[in-house]
């Protein structure tokens, strides 16, 4: 187990205020979480924490227009880390589709290079309307 530096703080009236900084426990492998924890918690931890990143991926999906079903077999798809490239991977095609209206719109292409100089591949598909 490693310890690292953390911060937590409190947001009141909408504004953020500091608590302070403690020493937070970050367990190096799934067998020592398993062995400290326990196997029970271990995996309830985990499928919480998985819990979390699929919904994000789920949202970002229904807001994009998606149906249940293609929601469903985006997140039964989803592996952490594939993610970017898939974004990337996606951005570029709608890049290509989107080229006769990124030729005639300056504004727009300066935007679009813009987040990609800026590696927001997420933000250069809702540029586009992906």
């Amino acid at each position: 187990m490693k310890y690292v530096k953390d911060e937590v703080s409190v947001k009141k009236e909408g504004v953020l205020r500091k608590l302070g900084t403690y020493e937070c426990p970050i367990f190096e492998s799934v067998p020592e979480a398993a062995k400290y924890l326990g196997d029970g918690t271990a995996l309830a931890v985990l499928n919480k924490s998985w819990k979390v990143l699929v919904q994000a991926v789920a949202r970002r999906a229904f807001q994009g227009g998606k149906t249940s079903e293609e929601v469903s077999k985006m997140v039964k798809d989803y592996r952490p880390g594939q993610q970017k490239t898939a974004v990337k991977k996606r951005a570029a095609d709608a890049i290509v589709r989107k080229s006769a209206i990124l030729s005639k719109n300056v504004e727009l292409q300066g935007k679009v290079s813009d987040a990609i100089a800026r590696n927001k591949w997420a933000e250069v598909l809702e540029l586009l309307g992906e």
